[in-house]
C-alpha cells in the first residue's frame, strides 16, 4: 500500500520525501476494523521554491489506494470447500506531509502531531518509508538523534493543555447531549399523552405539567436548562433556555422538537462519535488520556514507544468499557503528577535554533 501512496504523492511534492509513516490509531495500536487510514510524513522542498517562497509548509491530500482484505465466504468450488479468500478493495487514505522546516518548528513547540511523527520511528508494526541515499544518513534518522536539541521540555504544558481541553470540552458536550436527549424524550412523551386534549401544545404547557416533571422540570436550574425573562418592547416575556438556545413559551411543541433534533444532529453526531446512551465522547476522552500518558513517558524515559504501552487500557476507554468516574479520577491524578514532572523538567531539553538552522540549510543545499 505504501508504494502506491508514494507513487500518488510524487506529483504533489516539489522536493524530496524523506519519511512517511502510518499514523493515528494504527500507529498507537488502537485501530479497529472501522479505523481510518492516516499517513504523516516529512519532505525537503527544493532550494528554488524556498527562495521564491513557493515551498509549502504542509501538503494535505486524500488518496484512494487499493488494499488487500480477507473476505469470509463459505461455498464449495469443484468439490472443495472454500472458507475465505483475499480480495482487493479501494480505501481512502488521509495524508499530511510537513516540510522539514515546519516539522522542526512544530517539534520545538511540543506539538502533539509532530511528537507522534518524530517517535513513530520506534514502531516496527506500521507501514513506513524512509528515503535513503548511500553517501549520507537520512535526515529523519538524524533528527531523532537530535531530539534533545529539538524539543523544548519546558513547553510540554502545551500538549497537556490540549489534553485538558479535550477532556473538558467533550465531557461538557456529553452532559449537554444527555440534557438534550432528556428534553427531547420528555417532550415527545408529553405530546403523545396530551395531543388530543390540548389543541395547540406549546412550551409553557410542557412546564406546567406535573406528570412529566421528572423529565423536564427537574432539569430547570441545571446549568444547561433554565427559565428567564427578557424585555420585548417594554413587555417581559418568558423563555426556556436549553443548552444555550432560547425558546419562547408560546413556541409550538412540534417546532420545539424539530429544533432540539436539529441541534443534536448538527452539533453532537455529525462531527464526533458520542455514545447516545451515556453522552460520553469516548474517542475524545481516549485521546486526552493518551496525550497525558505519552508526555509522562517522554518525561520519564526521553522517548515515546509505539505501539503505546497502555494501548489495551486506551482501547477500552475508546470503546466505552471504562467507567467515566474512573477516567475522571485517573485523568486528574495523572494530570497532577505530570504537571509536577514538567515543573521539575529533569530532561531539560532546549531548542537549539542555531544548530537546527544549520542542519536545515545543509539538507536543503545537498
Amino acid at each position: 500500500m505504501i508504494d502506491e501512496i508514494i507513487k500518488q504523492l510524487k506529483p504533489l511534492i516539489n522536493g524530496e520525501l524523506i519519511y512517511l509513516s502510518q499514523y493515528g490509531s494504527h500507529l498507537y495500536g488502537l485501530n479497529t476494523e472501522n479505523s481510518d487510514l492516516d499517513f504523516r510524513g516529512v519532505y525537503i522542498p527544493t532550494l528554488d521554491d524556498i527562495i521564491l517562497h513557493k515551498d509549502k509548509d504542509e501538503i494535505n491530500t486524500e488518496l484512494e489506494v487499493e488494499v488487500e482484505c480477507y473476505e469470509e465466504i463459505d461455498k464449495v468450488i469443484n468439490g472443495f470447500p472454500l472458507k475465505g479468500a483475499v480480495k482487493a478493495k479501494k480505501v481512502k487514505v488521509d495524508v499530511k506531509i510537513f516540510s522539514l522546516q515546519k516539522f522542526i518548528q512544530l517539534c520545538s513547540k511540543a506539538d502533539t502531531n509532530a511528537l507522534d511523527l518524530l517517535f513513530s520511528w520506534t514502531n516496527k508494526d506500521t507501514e513506513s518509508y524512509l528515503y535513503a541515499v548511500s553517501d549520507y544518513i537520512n535526515p529523519m534518522a538524524q533528527i531523532v538523534t537530535y531530539k534533545n536539541k529539538l524539543i523544548n521540555t519546558d513547553r510540554l504544558e502545551s500538549p497537556i493543555t490540549y489534553a485538558f481541553k479535550q477532556a473538558t470540552k467533550y465531557g461538557l458536550k456529553g452532559e449537554r447531549l444527555k440534557v438534550l436527549q432528556n428534553v427531547l424524550q420528555g417532550t415527545k412523551n408529553f405530546l403523545k399523552e396530551w395531543k388530543d386534549v390540548i389543541v395547540t401544545p406549546q412550551v409553557h404547557h410542557l412546564l406546567e405539567d406535573d406528570y412529566y416533571e421528572l423529565n423536564i422540570n427537574s432539569l430547570i436550574d441545571n446549568k444547561h436548562v433554565k427559565i428567564d425573562e427578557l424585555d420585548n418592547k417594554g413587555k417581559l416575556e418568558k423563555y426556556l433556555y436549553v443548552c444555550g438556545v432560547q425558546h419562547q413559551f408560546n413556541l409550538e411543541l412540534d417546532k420545539f422538537i424539530k429544533r432540539i433534533e436539529e441541534k443534536i444532529n448538527k452539533e453532537y453526531t455529525s462531527q464526533r462519535t458520542i455514545d447516545a446512551k451515556d453522552g460520553n465522547d469516548w474517542k475524545a476522552l481516549s485521546h486526552a488520556i493518551r496525550v497525558l500518558l505519552e508526555i509522562k513517558e517522554l518525561l520519564d524515559t526521553g522517548n515515546i514507544q509505539f505501539p503505546l504501552k497502555d494501548k489495551e487500557f486506551l482501547l477500552d476507554i475508546k470503546q466505552g468499557k471504562v467507567e467515566r468516574e474512573f477516567i475522571d479520577n485517573f485523568f486528574n491524578q495523572e494530570l497532577s503528577n505530570i504537571l509536577e514532572g514538567v515543573q521539575k523538567n529533569e530532561l531539560n531539553w532546549k531548542y537549539d535554533e542555531e544548530f537546527l538552522n544549520e542542519f536545515i540549510l545543509q539538507e536543503v543545499k545537498r
